[in-house]
Formats: structure tokens, sequence, C-alpha cells
């Protein structure tokens, strides 16, 4: 009875120092700091329970002075477990629940702050530098384990990734590619340019001579609208910018801050023999981080990926190639292509007409093309292959 009871006694006691040590243990290196005298607080109460059962338990088994070395190890092996499992517990516990605890038992570690200060003020060593150094990922751990404890919300924490990833995400990723830029040519008399503003709702054109590649600078529809003589000469002087060009291998980093210093908004992505891959605007930077944001007569784009049962998938061409082999299972090549759209038509070998319904047989999956557009695949049903092996199980439970 008195073994069971010291026992107990035990773990009352280190589980209530742990649960106090996990309560003090911020994230926040500052509060951490102002916290720490305390924190030595319980860790010597958690040492001092813990030697304490231990000669306790000692004296409890050790019975025979010739044999005293099983008991031994029988008490360090007893104590040490033990320790590991319920300071672990507790500790965790108390973090998890810093916020409903710290309020209804703060009184109680100050309280015992103050009567043990006596005895652990020599050994409150600082461990934190004020110049600590903090990596992106002990915030990337800070972070998660936030998110875990309930401190942080899921679109607070997909808020701080996208931060992080900023400066990893090239101009090429997040610009509007050529295909579905709006251009205005030389060529064209002013009705024609004057009917495709009315016909889109944008702010920026590129101007161009031949080609698409050949960009002498970008209208500004603001500028245009003012207008009240709107020939070429006019528009040209007036409502003409000159183009910023950015590489389309720039991070998206360094293109705000060069749009930023150059106090541009719209920018001609280029790749490296100078032919145009698309334009990215400020808006699709702040996209970058807070998501995609639609006005009131945007159509919002579907998911690229939508599960439609038994192995079925309908995937929109534009779907990044590596998230549809993390989302179906199955390896893809996702150093040759980055669309799903690009992977099929590699399948398939050739460009069809636009408005062409066509089938492809790809490794591990059959794909039905319900839509091209612009020589680009645009929708699509999939239907993963089975393994070898399920269909051998099926004939031969078939068979049976």
């Amino acid at each position: 009875m008195k073994l069971i009871l010291g026992t107990l006694l035990y773990v009352v006691l280190l589980g209530m120092f742990s649960i106090f040590q996990g309560t003090l243990n911020s994230n926040q290196n500052a509060k951490k700091r102002k916290r720490m005298p305390q924190i030595v607080t319980m860790q010597f109460l958690e040492v001092l329970v813990t030697v304490g059962y231990s000669l306790f338990l000692w004296e409890s088994i050790y019975l025979d002075k010739d044999h005293w070395i099983i008991p031994l190890i029988i008490v360090l092996a007893f104590v040490t477990y033990s320790f590991m499992i319920i300071h672990r517990f507790c500790k965790g516990l108390g973090v998890r629940q810093e916020k409903n605890l710290t309020p209804r038992i703060g009184f109680l570690y100050r309280l015992l702050h103050v009567v043990c200060t006596p005895f652990t003020f020599f050994i409150r060593i600082p461990v934190f530098n004020e110049t600590e150094e903090v990596t992106e990922e002990d915030i990337r751990e800070m972070i998660n384990t936030s998110q875990k404890g309930g401190h942080l919300e899921e679109p607070q924490k997909e808020l701080f990734e996208n931060v992080f990833a900023f400066d990893d995400t090239s101009v090429e990723e997040i610009c509007t590619h050529r295909n579905e830029v709006v251009c205005l040519y030389l060529e064209d008399d002013m009705k024609i340019w004057n009917d495709i503003i009315q016909k889109n709702r944008h702010t920026f054109y590129p101007i161009c001579q031949e080609d698409s590649d050949d960009i002498i600078g970008v209208l500004d529809t603001r500028d245009y609208f003012r207008m009240d003589i709107r020939d070429r000469e006019q528009i040209l002087s007036h409502a003409m910018d000159k183009p910023l060009f950015i590489l389309e291998n720039t991070k998206a980093d360094d293109c705000f801050m060069e749009m930023k210093k150059r106090k541009y908004y719209f920018a001609i992505v280029i790749d490296e023999y100078g032919g145009m891959s698309g334009i990215v605007t400020l808006h699709d930077i702040v996209e970058t981080i807070l998501g995609e944001m639609y006005e009131e007569e945007d159509e919002e784009d579907p998911e690229e990926i939508q599960a439609l049962g038994d192995q079925t998938y309908r995937i929109y061409g534009f779907a990044d190639l590596e998230e549809v082999q993390n989302t179906l299972g199955i390896s893809l090549p996702v150093d040759n292509y980055d669309t799903f759209g690009g992977y099929v038509l590699g399948c398939y070998g050739s460009i069809p007409e636009d408005g062409e319904r066509f089938e492809v047989r790809c490794p591990n999956m059959d794909v039905f093309v319900k839509e091209m557009k612009n020589h680009r695949v645009v929708e699509t049903i999939v239907q993963i292959k089975k393994k070898k092996e399920e269909e051998e199980h099926e004939i031969t439970a078939g068979s049976h």
C-alpha cells in the first residue's frame, strides 16, 4: 500500500509540474525569455520529485544487501521510462491547453516560483541570445504547432505558407500565358482596336507590330477613354506607355520589387530568346500570397481535378501535372511537362483541330478529351487503368 500511494503521489506531482512547464513553453522566444525563471522552477521541482521517488522506490525494493544490481536496474528503468511518458504527455497537454489553463493555474506556479527562488536563483542560466537567428524552418514548425494546437486557422496557415513560397515562385508560374493575352496590332485600323477594347474588360493591352513577340508599347485604356480624338497618332502619343519586360525565370518577389520601384502595374514576360511568354500584373503577384481574387462579374475557375468515382476523374488541361500525379497516386513525367494538357498532347503525338474530341491511351490511364480550344486541351475525363494483379484477381474470381 505504501508503494502504491508513493507511486500515485509521484505521478500526480510530476504530471502537474509538467503541465505547468507546458503552459510556460510559448512558441514566442520573447515570451519564453520572460518566463524562463518560472520554467527553471518547474524543472527543479520535476527533478526533485523524480529523485525523491527514486530513493523511495529503492528503499522499498532493496531488501538484500548482497543482491543490489537487479533492484538498481529495475529502479533506473522504471523511473526513466515513467518520467519520459508522464512528462511528455502532460507537457504536451499543457502546450495544447495553454490559453485555457494559464488564467486558472497562473497564480499557483507563480507561488511555487517564489517559494523555490532561494534554491533556483543560481541555476537560471540564460539560454536565449537576443540576436538568436530564427530560420524559415523554425518559423514553419511554429506555424504547424500553432495550427495543430488550434491557435491558428487553416486560412492563416495557408497565408504564411504562401509568403514563404513567394521568393521560390517564378513569374512564369503566375503570368497569363501568351495564348490568353489580348493584343492590339498596328496593322489593324482604329475601329478594330475599339471593338477589341470594348469587348474585353482589360485596362492594359500590348501593342504589337508584326506579331506578339514584337511589342512596342502598352495601351492604357484609362488614357484612351479620356481622349476626344482617337486616331492612331494621338493614341500612340498620349495613351501608349513604354513596356516593362521581365524574364520568365525571375522570382515573384524580385518582379514585385522591380515593378514597385519603377511604378508599373503591368509587365511583359519574355523568354530567354526575347519572345513573349505572357503578361503579369501586380494583381497576379498579390494573388500569389492571398489566393485567387475575383470580381463580381468574373467566373471562378473550376477545380482542376474532380473525382467522379470508380477511379474516374474530370481533369482540366491547365491542371499542374505534379498535382495530378499526387492526387491520382500514379507516376507521371513531371520533369518533361508542366500541365496535364501538355502531357496528353505529348501522348497523342500531334495537335488536333479546335473542337475535336478524341481518346488517348496513356500509361496508367485512358483519357477522353472533351474539348480542344486554341490548340490546347480544355477538359478531359480520365479513367485510371487497373493494375495487372487486380485484373488477374478479378478474372480468377469470376471463373469460380
